[in-house]
């Protein structure tokens, strides 16, 4: 997915889309009580520790990683023991 860090022309840097699902649903981000949505680009443009500090183009390789996102947390639930 080609990204920009800090919203910054020169800033240009590509990153595939399951390492940033990786790198959301390892971070603090993945536990905040928003909707998921929110939450990804929350990461995805956050300055701080954890967040990729960058924008992109909404469009397709936005929506893989989301749907990267949903079915791991599908997983996980499907994993947890009742």
């Amino acid at each position: 997915m080609r990204l920009w860090r800090d919203n910054s022309i020169d800033g240009e840097w590509d990153l595939p889309e399951e390492e940033i699902a990786r790198r959301f649903l390892a971070s603090d981000w993945a536990d905040v009580a928003w909707p998921l949505d929110r939450a990804l680009r929350a990461f995805m443009t956050d300055k701080g520790k954890g967040g990729l500090s960058s924008v992109w183009e909404d469009g397709a390789a936005y929506d893989r990683v989301f749907d990267i996102v949903l079915q791991a947390r599908r997983d996980t639930r499907e994993d947890t023991p009742r």
